[in-house]
């Protein structure tokens, strides 16, 4: 990215009276798109067929795209060509997911919304095969975004308010990060973490941010709900405005790809076809647009 700002930790960030006046009537924009996303996420569709109030997405290495099938209690997987693999549907601990993310090793890991000892939900760890091989549970509270960094670390946002850092292995959280304004999406590219904030995205260097120095970070424009970055830095936004956005990594200029005229519950990117994944949860389908044109090329349903 060319643009590169100092970023304030969020615990100590100041405002003027002007920002803080846009700040406020972007929180009541946010709170109420967040809480029919709440109403929503909680509420299971009629669906006869497998696609359920799907969300949060993933695209592996081999191009699977992976489906957190939020009313049907599973995680999809579609093959490169559309199809459904069910013998690889996922549904072991899985409880209303909200996100799902793969790992450079190809381990699988989901947000649960429900479960846990208090009821707030889970993340559920998974091996490439499906087997589940770990359940987090300490710090979290309605999971609605995840993303994995560049030294393996897990990075969960919590009802909104918060981001919790867990070690890939388990154990107790590294981080813990507080927020006065929505954190509506998270999304990873080698060291850098971009979480979609009230109006923005910030952009954090992920080495500084959990050592607990914050010297570098960088702000785009947006008001993401849902973040994917591709593999050449290009970042793609599914905003509360109903579009798809996309900020360039060559130019650092944020346009609008598609006017999608639907609410973008997930994004994911497969950057070696070039296709964009943006899930339709009110609809119970998955529509796919060309990365550069904005195209529609399928939809899956």
């Amino acid at each position: 990215m060319t643009r590169i700002v100092a970023v304030t930790p969020p615990e100590v960030t100041h405002q003027s009276s002007r920002k803080m006046e846009r700040n406020t009537a972007m929180n009541c924009k946010h709170f109420s798109v967040i809480t029919a996303l709440v109403l929503l996420s909680l509420t299971s569709f009629a669906a006869t067929k497998p696609l359920n109030s799907p969300q949060g997405l993933a695209v592996d290495a081999k191009g699977n795209l992976y489906v957190a099938n939020n009313g049907g209690n599973q995680i999809l997987i579609y093959s490169p060509a559309y199809a459904q693999q069910t013998a690889k549907t996922i549904s072991k601990s899985v409880g209303s997911p909200s996100a799902v993310v793969v790992d450079a090793l190809g381990n699988i890991w989901v947000a649960n919304l429900s479960g846990g000892p208090s009821g707030t939900g889970t993340v559920t760890e998974y091996s490439s095969t499906g087997v589940l091989t770990n359940t987090f549970t300490d710090g979290i509270d309605y999971p609605y975004a995840i993303a994995t960094d560049g030294i393996g670390e897990i990075w969960i946002e919590n009802n909104f308010n918060s981001v919790v850092v867990y070690p890939s292995y388990g154990g107790a959280p590294i981080k813990t990060f507080s927020f006065s304004q929505p954190v509506t999406g998270l999304a990873s590219h080698n060291m850098w973490m971009a979480l979609g904030r009230n109006g923005i995205t910030e952009l954090w260097e992920v080495g500084n941010y959990l050592t607990g120095a914050y010297p570098v970070g960088g702000t785009l424009p947006s008001s993401a709900y849902a973040l994917a970055w591709d593999s050449a830095g290009n970042i793609y936004y599914g905003t509360i405005e109903d579009s798809l956005n996309i900020t360039t990594a060559a130019t650092n200029v944020t346009s609008v790809l598609v006017t999608l005229g639907y609410f973008p519950w997930g994004i994911a990117v497969d950057h070696a076809r070039g296709r964009v994944y943006v899930s339709d949860a009110n609809h119970n389908q998955i529509n796919v647009y060309n990365a550069t044109t904005g195209a529609l090329l399928h939809t899956i349903q």
